[in-house]
């Protein structure tokens, strides 16, 4: 039991866990698709200063969040959902292709660039 248990006193887990939190808020309160329009009011319309802004604020957010998978999967990319879909890029609605192929490939490389 004891050697069961002893996973859970890992830092990563309970970060990895909190992100995933963090994610489901963003997705409840609509947090993600607010920071999605701020996103793109500040860095412009183009898909190139959207990838640009996404870029910027994962290579800040590395700095406080040492892990990438957490970071990638629970922050980013609701958040470049949010982004793809405010400009017009839904996959529910087989517009994938316009801008939404591109920033989710470049919110990847981002992370493995920012590790």
């Amino acid at each position: 039991l004891a050697q069961g248990l002893k996973a859970f006193t890992e830092e990563v887990v309970w970060l990895v866990l909190i992100a995933f939190f963090l994610a489901e808020g963003f997705h409840k309160t609509g947090l993600g698709d607010r920071i999605a329009l701020n996103v793109i009011r500040i860095v412009g319309g183009t898909t190139l200063g959207l990838a640009y802004g996404l870029n910027f604020a994962e290579l800040v957010v590395a700095a406080a969040m040492p892990c990438s998978a957490a970071r990638a999967a629970a922050m980013f990319y609701p958040i470049t959902k949010s982004v793809c879909k405010a400009s017009g890029s839904d996959p529910n609605e087989g517009t994938e292709s316009k801008c939404g192929k591109f920033l989710v490939e470049c919110c990847y490389q981002a992370t493995a660039t920012s590790s």
